[in-house]
Protein backbone atom coordinates (compact mmCIF):
# COMPACT_ATOMS: atom_id res chain seq x y z
CA UNK A 1 0.00 0.00 0.00
CA UNK A 2 1.55 3.76 -0.61
CA UNK A 3 0.09 6.32 1.44
CA UNK A 4 -1.67 8.88 -1.23
CA UNK A 5 -0.60 11.72 1.09
CA UNK A 6 3.20 10.36 0.47
CA UNK A 7 2.06 10.28 -3.31
CA UNK A 8 1.67 13.98 -3.26
CA UNK A 9 4.96 14.36 -1.79
CA UNK A 10 7.00 12.54 -4.43
CA UNK A 11 4.87 13.46 -6.84
CA UNK A 12 3.29 16.82 -6.82
CA UNK A 13 4.29 18.00 -10.28
CA UNK A 14 2.30 15.24 -11.42
CA UNK A 15 -1.48 14.89 -12.23
CA UNK A 16 -3.42 12.85 -9.28
CA UNK A 17 -4.27 10.40 -12.70
CA UNK A 18 -0.61 10.10 -13.46
CA UNK A 19 0.66 10.14 -9.65
CA UNK A 20 -2.09 6.95 -9.26
CA UNK A 21 -0.46 5.56 -12.27
CA UNK A 22 3.28 5.54 -11.34
CA UNK A 23 1.81 3.94 -8.06
CA UNK A 24 0.27 1.39 -9.78
CA UNK A 25 3.48 0.79 -11.02
CA UNK A 26 5.19 0.69 -8.24
CA UNK A 27 2.94 -2.54 -7.20
CA UNK A 28 3.05 -3.75 -10.04
CA UNK A 29 6.53 -3.98 -9.65
CA UNK A 30 6.64 -5.03 -6.43
CA UNK A 31 4.46 -8.28 -7.06
CA UNK A 32 6.17 -9.16 -10.06
CA UNK A 33 9.64 -8.94 -8.28
CA UNK A 34 8.10 -10.78 -5.65
CA UNK A 35 7.34 -13.43 -8.04
CA UNK A 36 10.35 -13.70 -10.23
CA UNK A 37 12.12 -14.22 -7.32
CA UNK A 38 10.29 -17.56 -6.96
CA UNK A 39 9.85 -18.41 -10.16
CA UNK A 40 13.32 -16.86 -12.53
CA UNK A 41 16.08 -19.38 -11.92
CA UNK A 42 19.56 -17.39 -11.27
CA UNK A 43 22.80 -18.15 -9.85
CA UNK A 44 21.60 -18.27 -6.40
CA UNK A 45 18.26 -19.89 -5.96
CA UNK A 46 15.45 -18.24 -3.86
CA UNK A 47 12.28 -20.06 -3.88
CA UNK A 48 8.70 -19.84 -2.25
CA UNK A 49 10.10 -21.37 1.17
CA UNK A 50 13.19 -18.71 1.22
CA UNK A 51 10.36 -15.87 0.42
CA UNK A 52 7.87 -17.16 3.26
CA UNK A 53 10.27 -17.43 5.87
CA UNK A 54 11.18 -13.64 5.12
CA UNK A 55 7.97 -12.39 5.03
CA UNK A 56 6.24 -14.49 8.02
CA UNK A 57 5.30 -12.75 11.03
CA UNK A 58 7.44 -10.13 9.74
CA UNK A 59 5.60 -7.02 10.83
CA UNK A 60 5.52 -4.44 7.85
CA UNK A 61 7.02 -5.01 4.52
CA UNK A 62 9.35 -2.65 2.91
CA UNK A 63 9.97 -2.94 -0.53
CA UNK A 64 12.08 -0.85 -2.65
CA UNK A 65 14.61 -1.12 -5.68
CA UNK A 66 17.47 0.23 -7.56
CA UNK A 67 19.81 0.65 -10.18
CA UNK A 68 23.23 0.55 -10.85
CA UNK A 69 25.59 0.96 -14.19
CA UNK A 70 29.37 1.28 -14.28
CA UNK A 71 32.55 0.59 -11.71
CA UNK A 72 30.29 0.91 -8.94
CA UNK A 73 27.02 -0.64 -9.86
CA UNK A 74 26.10 -2.12 -6.70
CA UNK A 75 26.95 0.02 -4.14
CA UNK A 76 24.99 2.41 -6.39
CA UNK A 77 22.12 -0.55 -7.00
CA UNK A 78 21.80 -0.48 -2.89
CA UNK A 79 22.18 3.14 -2.42
CA UNK A 80 19.21 3.95 -4.42
CA UNK A 81 16.83 1.53 -3.16
CA UNK A 82 18.15 1.98 0.70
CA UNK A 83 17.32 6.14 -0.08
CA UNK A 84 13.96 5.44 -2.24
CA UNK A 85 11.21 8.73 -1.42
CA UNK A 86 9.11 5.38 -1.04
CA UNK A 87 10.92 3.79 2.10
CA UNK A 88 8.96 6.67 3.93
CA UNK A 89 12.15 7.26 6.33
CA UNK A 90 11.60 3.51 7.32
CA UNK A 91 14.83 2.41 8.74
CA UNK A 92 15.92 -0.73 6.94
CA UNK A 93 18.94 -1.04 9.24
CA UNK A 94 16.80 -2.04 11.79
CA UNK A 95 14.76 -5.04 9.99
CA UNK A 96 14.78 -8.20 11.52
CA UNK A 97 14.85 -9.86 8.01
CA UNK A 98 16.01 -9.09 4.67
CA UNK A 99 15.73 -10.74 1.44
CA UNK A 100 17.96 -9.18 -1.27
CA UNK A 101 17.47 -9.87 -4.80
CA UNK A 102 20.74 -8.96 -7.26
CA UNK A 103 20.22 -9.13 -11.32
CA UNK A 104 22.28 -8.61 -14.28
CA UNK A 105 23.22 -9.49 -17.54
CA UNK A 106 24.84 -11.46 -19.23
CA UNK A 107 26.52 -8.47 -21.29
CA UNK A 108 27.85 -7.24 -18.15
CA UNK A 109 28.62 -10.20 -15.42
CA UNK A 110 28.80 -9.54 -11.97
CA UNK A 111 32.35 -10.07 -10.60
CA UNK A 112 32.96 -11.75 -7.10
CA UNK A 113 34.80 -8.50 -6.14
CA UNK A 114 31.47 -6.50 -6.45
CA UNK A 115 30.22 -8.92 -3.60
Amino acid sequence: VINNERLRDIYSDLTMLNAFARADDTLATAARSIAEIITVHGHVNLDFADVNTTLKDGGVAIMSSGLGKGDDRVNDAIKNALHSPLLNNNDVFSAKKILINLSFGEESPLMMEEM
